[in-house]
């Protein structure tokens, strides 16, 4: 099998969250805007103090202009996939890596196809930080996928052609997998955008990525 990874293969979740971000970054735009093209206007006629129209200008630069545009690039610089479980496992390192498999998801799913395994993607996308129903599924299932993976690359025509990133990902994954099925923790695959999390973003999920 030929696969190209030179080019991204992001599943459809990425470009949904792509598409929603370019509608944030509207939306923020056109709020801020309106807000200051009042209060100029509103200073042209007197009514207003230019300061206030001043700070309606900076706030739609920083936050309509800056803020949305900002919002666009760290959904689109700044993606991973993760392995999500039903409650803490403890000594595993994949929440901080995941950028390799995020960018060829779809090469990876076509191989395990060729395979006859379960695809990566069939293990997400929900994510319940945005009040979305998580599906459980068993570890073991995902650990059968991705320990098939990491055989299939080494049997490529060109096994070198395969980022680096990917291999590692898998590895990490496989481990946290494993240690997911010995103790028969549920799992699911999040697609995570942005480089920031906060104690608020983990109050409200109900599972675990550590």
């Amino acid at each position: 099998m030929t696969l190209d990874w030179n080019q991204p293969g992001y599943p459809e979740r990425h470009h949904f969250e792509m598409r929603r971000a370019r509608r944030y970054a509207v939306r923020a735009m056109v709020i801020t805007g309106a807000i200051a093209l009042a209060l100029v206007l509103n200073t042209l006629y007197g009514a207003t103090p230019p300061w206030q129209a001043a700070l309606a200008l900076a706030i739609f630069l920083l936050f309509g202009v800056f803020g949305g545009l900002g919002a666009i690039t760290a959904v689109r610089k700044y993606v991973r996939a993760v392995p999500y479980f039903q409650r803490d496992l403890g000594g595993i390192i994949t929440y901080t890596a995941g950028e390799g498999i995020a960018r060829h998801f779809r090469q990876l799913d076509a191989l395990a196809e060729q395979r006859g395994v379960r695809t990566l993607s069939s293990f997400g996308f929900n994510d319940d930080y945005q009040g979305e129903t998580l599906v459980w599924h068993a570890p073991r299932e995902g650990l059968q996928t991705v320990e098939t993976l990491l055989a299939a690359l080494d049997e490529l025509d060109d096994p070198a052609a395969v980022p680096d990133a990917v291999r590692s990902d898998l590895v990490k994954w496989r481990r946290a997998l494993a240690k997911a099925a010995s103790e028969e923790v549920s799992f699911c695959v999040l697609l995570l955008h942005g480089n920031t999390t906060s104690g608020h973003e983990w109050s409200i999920r109900k599972g675990s990525a550590f």
